[in-house]
């Protein structure tokens, strides 16, 4: 870690502003951009969902304001049926030409009914008549009276007008309600083939990115250009301030030779004066008082 701090100049030791600026704020723009992309995609998607289990809703609706009451006895009294007589029953023919007219002209490509036991009632794709999906999470959300959707990328599926392939498809779970706020007396899985609407957002999704990733470099080269500026001028106050200091440090040898001259010839004064004091006392044999005088006058010398 140390290491890594000290390559990108962020050491106090050896702090490269120009460096760290570059390599931090690279980093800072790539979290960014990723973040947006992710988020504003998140969102996109979310709302796309959103409208087409809306949509499907209302599909939901006009099935049970128009088609239920044809065909609510047979939906409610097929989990007493086998499975081989059910998809052979007449009601299964007569829901799939109600159905069809129902989603023409729109985006379904698929349509299945269950009853409230999770019996598969009625499927766009016969083979699927009979089939239980009473412990789906889907189904079971919707039976309890709130949607529930998925979206999902299908390379092969059967639809109402033969297979198709290479599909994004959203297929909520829609409760089907006799009246606005009454229970749901049963549950449709209306499958909406959204890959138009994906490949619009992933388009967007790549124009956001462009768009952010030119914004945030021309800020990144504003700053850069800001920076370096900051970082050469803080080079030249360093140059100045080590050339001071050098200066300074010379300035003290000089002081110190000085100092030490200066000591070396008070030492030698002092000595040679001593000694000429001594000399003079002996030579003219002064008493008791001169010798005293002559320790006080070395006193004061020292």
């Amino acid at each position: 870690m140390n290491w890594f701090l000290g390559w990108i100049g962020a050491s106090r030791a050896n702090f490269r502003l120009l460096r760290f600026y570059s390599l931090v704020s690279l980093i800072g723009v790539v979290v960014v951009v990723a973040i947006l992309t992710f988020v504003m995609h998140r969102a996109a998607v979310d709302r796309m969902i959103e409208h087409e289990t809306r949509a499907s809703m209302t599909l939901a609706r006009v099935f049970a304001n128009t088609l239920w009451a044809k065909h609510a006895a047979f939906v409610t009294d097929a989990s007493a049926l086998p499975t081989d007589q059910l998809r052979r029953r007449p009601e299964v023919a007569s829901l799939r030409a109600d159905v069809q007219s129902l989603v023409r002209g729109t985006n379904v490509v698929k349509v299945k009914l269950y009853n409230l036991d999770g019996l598969t009632v009625f499927s766009s794709d016969p083979a699927q008549i009979g089939e239980s999906k009473r412990d789906n999470a889907g189904f079971r959300q919707a039976r309890a009276g709130k949607p529930a959707s998925e979206l999902t990328f299908r390379k092969r599926f059967s639809a109402f007008n033969g297979e198709i392939a290479n599909r994004n498809l959203l297929s909520p779970y829609i409760p089907v309600r006799e009246a606005a706020a009454g229970e749901p007396v049963a549950v449709l899985e209306i499958y909406s083939d959204v890959t138009e609407l994906v490949g619009r957002i992933e388009d967007e999704r790549w124009r956001t990115s462009i768009t952010v990733v030119v914004s945030l470099a021309v800020l990144y080269g504003f700053l850069f250009l800001i920076v370096r500026r900051a970082a050469r001028t803080l080079q030249l106050k360093d140059r100045q301030l080590a050339q001071r200091l050098e200066n300074v440090d010379q300035v003290n040898q000089k002081l110190s030779r000085a100092n030490a001259f200066l000591e070396h010839t008070v030492a030698m004064q002092d000595r040679e004066l001593r000694d000429a004091l001594s000399e003079d006392l002996v030579g003219q044999g002064g008493g008791e008082n001169d010798l005293n005088w002559s320790r006080a006058q070395r006193r004061a010398v020292k």
